[in-house]
């Protein structure tokens, strides 16, 4: 009879820093969102995006697609992790 070990192996670094990666830039793109919504309210969008207002708003653009690329790293990772340590 198989008998599997109950305690999980801890994440590797990897998988923290791909996690910290992911959760740090979903915030960063939930902060710039309520940047630019606090902005458009103020009426500093309206005549024309130019410096400071042009970053908060694309920031998002960017940051939520590679959060969910990292996402999937993390989670390829963690599959990789899992079936390895299946096979012991």
């Amino acid at each position: 009879m198989f008998v599997s070990n109950s305690e999980p192996e801890p994440a590797n670094r990897l998988q923290r820093v791909l996690a910290f990666m992911v959760a740090a830039l979903v915030i960063l793109a939930l902060l710039c969102f309520a940047g630019a919504m606090v902005g458009y309210f103020m009426g500093a969008l309206e005549n024309g995006v130019s410096g400071f207002w042009i970053t908060l708003v694309m920031i998002p653009w960017f940051a939520l697609p590679a959060a969910l690329l990292l996402t999937v790293a993390l989670l390829i990772v963690t599959g990789i992790r899992r079936s390895r340590e299946n096979r012991r």
